[in-house]
């Protein structure tokens, strides 16, 4: 694909949402570029560079397009892609040999100029948050985080999430932002977080191709606290039975256990037993059903911890 066929995509897309010129370059990508900018990539009279298409397209939430232009990417730009795709790997990996080569590989990426563009910064800064969360500094994970946010928005508030347009991406970042307020035990400030992002994913202000895995992982973390910090709240009950429908919805058999041990322990805290153990056993059997046993064990100790009942035979599945 060509920059001139690339271009006409960017502007059907760009339509597509409504979106000014203006708008999209000063609201959406936050002024990540101008205007004349913006133009002249649509009309194809410049070949953007891969930040700044990377850019456009995930803020159009066309980021799955990326792999089909390749095509024009410079020898250099390649060289940082292959880095990136790298660093991701050994983070995936979580052990300390591949974090001491993450590592290595951040220190490259950050040498090379293309750190210039704002979502590059973005991209490092949100990789040593992870490893820094690995290595369990995370104090430090979370002003790597904030610094990857402040990259794409320059003026960026958690008191402002709900007013943004974000990119799956940011949705990422902003939710590793609640877990480490959490881990830093600020419960309530990691539930405000993500009540933010909610309202923002809830007025479809959020692009991007992973809102699905980003609306259940908030859901699932929101009903969490929501219970164990406000357990007396109708509202934790609201987040968990969203969450079971929009796993039901997607057929997704990874948070909805984990939502079924929120909404059992909302009940079992307001002394709704019989439902409660139910729910509970049912999380417990899927679990088992798709061979996590250690997690299956993990919600029948705590059960039998936190409310004094050892859990019996399971029911029903997914």
């Amino acid at each position: 694909m060509d920059h001139i066929s690339i271009g006409v995509f960017i502007k059907a897309k760009r339509k597509e949402k409504d979106y000014s010129l203006k708008y999209f370059c000063e609201t959406v990508c936050n002024g990540g570029l101008t205007e004349s900018e913006l133009s002249r990539i649509e009309n194809g009279k410049r070949n953007p560079h891969w930040g700044t298409f990377e850019l456009i397209l995930k803020m159009l939430g066309e980021e799955e397009f990326l792999k089909y232009c390749t095509a024009f990417v410079s020898v250099k730009d390649k060289r940082v892609i292959d880095l990136k795709d790298k660093l991701r790997h050994m983070l995936r990996l979580r052990n300390e040999v591949a974090n001491n080569e993450a590592e290595i590989l951040i220190r490259e990426l950050e040498q090379d100029d293309s750190t210039e563009y704002a979502v590059n910064r973005f991209f490092l800064y949100g990789m040593k948050a992870t490893l820094a969360f690995y290595r369990k500094d995370i104090e430090g994970a979370y002003q790597h985080a904030i610094n990857a946010m402040t990259a794409i928005k320059p003026n960026f508030s958690e008191a402002d999430i709900d007013t943004y347009i974000l990119s799956s991406d940011e949705c990422h970042v902003i939710i590793q932002l609640a877990v480490l307020q959490s881990s830093l035990s600020s419960l309530e400030k990691a539930i405000e977080i993500l009540a933010k992002l909610k309202t923002s994913i809830d007025k479809n202000y959020v692009s991007g191709h992973e809102f699905k895995d980003i609306k259940m992982r908030l859901l699932y973390n929101l009903s969490k606290w929501m219970v164990t910090e406000k357990c007396h709240d109708i509202q934790s009950l609201a987040l968990c039975d969203e969450g079971l429908t929009l796993c039901k919805e997607y057929r997704d058999a990874f948070y909805y256990p984990m939502i079924l041990v929120n909404k059992a322990s909302y009940l079992l805290y307001q002394k709704s037993t019989e439902d409660g153990v139910r729910i509970a056993n049912d999380a417990v059997a899927v679990l088992r059903a798709y061979d996590r046993t250690n997690e299956a064990s993990i919600v029948v100790s705590f059960i039998h911890k936190e409310f004094g009942i050892m859990l019996s035979k399971p029911t029903t599945l997914l």
